[in-house]
């Protein structure tokens, strides 16, 4: 079932320039728990 999976995509709302910070730690704290399982393409 993973194996399917190509893309994750995240549509952000950028009116709320105020949360422009948070969605910036969030995307980091959420790539990095996803590096972990990050196939290598060469």
């Amino acid at each position: 079932m993973r194996e399917d999976i190509k893309v994750i995509a995240f549509d952000a709302d950028d009116t709320l320039w105020g949360n422009e910070t948070y969605f910036r730690e969030a995307e980091d704290a959420f790539t990095d728990l996803l590096s972990q399982y990050e196939k290598k393409i060469k």
